[in-house]
């Protein structure tokens, strides 16, 4: 059984930038390559990033709901967080 967290992080007391950097620039390269949408590059380590991620997710689910997009975005980039910790 999966229980949720609240959890922050205070750069590098915690967890190193790095950690949340990666992963980022992972989901966006993961979603070009999904879609095939080379625009999507502009927001890879950029601010606000979220309207890059809102279209990507428009794309890649396109008959699910804004909620459920934003959802699946968190959960994997989480996952991808993860990965990263384990394999650095």
């Amino acid at each position: 059984m999966h229980k949720p967290i609240l959890a922050t992080n205070i750069d590098g007391l915690l967890l190193e930038h790095e950690v949340f950097y990666e992963p980022h620039r992972d989901w966006f390269n993961r979603a070009i390559e999904k879609t095939g949408d080379k625009s999507l590059e502009k927001w890879i380590g950029k601010k606000p990033y979220f309207p890059g991620v809102n279209k990507a997710m428009k794309q890649l689910m396109p008959n699910s709901s804004k909620e459920e997009q934003t959802k699946k975005a968190r959960e994997w980039y989480q996952e991808d967080v993860i990965r990263y910790k384990k394999t650095s």
